[in-house]
């Protein structure tokens, strides 16, 4: 295995192009959405309080679009977990 390496100053350079602010969205089909309510179910009868409290999560996130503002604060967590 190599050892890792950590350059304190970038050896690249961006071009105004690059430098431009970039959104994505992601969709989820609905096979998907079938698959994390599933999940869901499978973990809360399986006790599996991990899934539990991650899954919601991640569907009120991705599935509903909640806004990160209300999302950080009904989960209390930082914005920097989005």
């Amino acid at each position: 295995m190599s050892p890792r390496v950590y350059l304190s100053q970038p050896t690249y350079q961006t071009t105004p192009e690059e430098d431009t602010p970039v959104c994505l969205s992601i969709q989820l089909s609905r096979a998907t959405v079938k698959a994390l309510h599933r999940r869901l179910q499978e973990a809360d009868r399986h006790e599996d309080m991990r899934w539990v409290r991650r899954t919601p999560v991640w569907i009120d996130r991705l599935v509903h679009d909640v806004p990160g503002a209300v999302w950080c604060e009904r989960w209390g967590r930082r914005p920097a977990c989005l």
